[in-house]
């Protein structure tokens, strides 16, 4: 066995085209290395062992030079027009083929600490950068949406998200003019001055009974209304307007109105970005308008960012099939990885390697 790869390709843009390095665990100068393209992935073998890495598309095999340096290969391929890398696979009617040129390569662990070797492929950024990702036009994902609007599956899906924008004061100005949102504002606001004001004089009540003042800020509602009973009441009775405040707004985000009015300004409209929520649908409430887009498209989406030492990790994770909205022999035809870069402001594809 003698192309054992132990580290990820790096890749490095020149003026004729770019080069991608390849650390190996054994000295691979004078062994004989094949090297076959198919599907954008140039595969490389030696004396049975195989490592695939992903190529310009339509580049002839021909115009690959591979060049053995003792413990590494340096791979370089022509400069081809700026749409190299495909990131088809098996589109659907909607899907859109798209070719991204290809940035530099990760690794990332999971939750689950599995090992994952990406190439990151760049994405316009048109702020229809997760569209891009996931292969489904604006338009098309929108027209998605409405159509299954009376669909309680996907309405829930969306919902969290609807939710988290109220409460961010992030709603479209035709949903914060509606005259059920302004209701539900007022009630809002009302419910969490109440709440906050009966734990501000809480705990200005309290700090003459503790030996430093800051010890207060230590304690949780539950604590706060355990230790000191005198005051639970009040705080018991605020916290219940606020749920009810609460639940009425998620009742909202819930119902045709809302879904309508914030798909048609959100997701349909030129300019906004497509969200998500951290966490993943096991955690209660973490789900969006992207992983309902995602389940109309039958794909599992996972979000990765850069964490220490530029090692990937998950901020994200849609599964169709565990999530309580679905049955468990739905099917998948793909899933897409993408990491949310730029400081959280845009979306890059990634494809394992």
């Amino acid at each position: 066995m003698r192309l054992r790869i132990f580290s990820t390709p790096q890749t490095q843009g020149v003026s004729d085209g770019f080069i991608v390095h390849v650390r190996l665990l054994v000295d691979v100068e004078k062994s004989e290395i094949s090297a076959t393209v198919d599907n954008n992935i140039l595969h490389l073998e030696s004396s049975g062992d195989t490592c695939m890495i992903p190529i310009p598309a339509s580049t002839d095999v021909d115009s690959i030079a591979i060049k053995k340096e003792s413990f590494r290969l340096i791979i370089k391929f022509p400069k081809l027009n700026p749409r190299r890398v495909s990131i088809s696979e098996s589109p659907s009617r909607h899907e859109k083929k798209l070719d991204f040129p290809p940035k530099e390569c990760h690794k990332g662990y999971s939750e689950d600490r599995t090992l994952y070797n990406f190439v990151e492929l760049e994405v316009p950024k048109d702020n229809d950068c997760a569209f891009h990702c996931l292969g489904v036009p604006r338009e098309v994902a929108a027209q998605q949406l409405l159509e299954n609007m009376s669909d309680r599956v996907i309405r829930q899906l969306v919902a969290p998200e609807i939710f988290e924008s109220f409460v961010g004061l992030q709603l479209p100005v035709q949903m914060e003019s509606s005259e059920r949102v302004q209701e539900l504002r007022k009630e809002y606001i009302h419910a969490t001055s109440r709440f906050d004001d009966v734990i501000r004089r809480t705990k200005e009540a309290l700090s003459s009974q503790l030996r430093y003042s800051e010890d207060i800020e230590r304690y949780d509602l539950d604590t706060l209304s355990k230790k000191f009973p005198n005051f639970a009441a009040a705080i018991m009775d605020a916290e219940t307007e606020l749920k009810i405040a609460e639940q009425k707004i998620r009742e909202y985000a819930s119902s045709y109105e809302a879904f309508e009015l914030f798909v048609k300004h959100c997701i349909a409209e030129q300019g906004r970005w497509l969200g998500y929520l951290r966490g993943s649908p096991s955690s209660f409430g973490r789900t969006s308008s992207m992983d309902a887009i995602a389940y109309l498209n039958n794909m599992q989406t996972v979000i990765w960012t850069k964490g220490k030492a530029g090692v990937l990790q998950v901020l994200h994770r849609f599964e169709p099939y565990l999530t309580s909205y679905t049955s468990l022999d739905r099917e998948i035809k793909k899933t897409v990885n993408l990491l949310h870069t730029d400081s959280l402001t845009h979306f890059n594809l990634l494809i394992p390697i």
